[in-house]
């Protein structure tokens, strides 16, 4: 799988999850102390995360990052 590919399962893995939880952008943002920006790129596919930012989403929902990843379909 490609880097685009696992990005893009990150991403929709995250869409999943927030939508489980009902959380937005903007309160995964304030909750992994990231801009809402950066949060929202990421789930719309326009900002590629670093395993940093990654972790501290998954932290931010409280879920391991494997369980994007899976959500995600990867």
């Amino acid at each position: 799988m490609t880097v685009a590919a696992e990005h893009e399962a990150f991403a929709v893995g995250l869409v999943v999850e927030a939508n489980r939880q009902q959380l937005d952008a903007a309160t995964i943002a304030r909750r992994a102390r990231l801009t809402t920006a950066s949060v929202t790129g990421v789930m719309d596919g326009t900002v590629d995360p670093c395993p940093r930012t990654q972790q501290l989403i998954a932290q931010a929902l409280g879920v391991p990052p494997h369980r994007l990843y899976e959500q995600g379909g990867w």
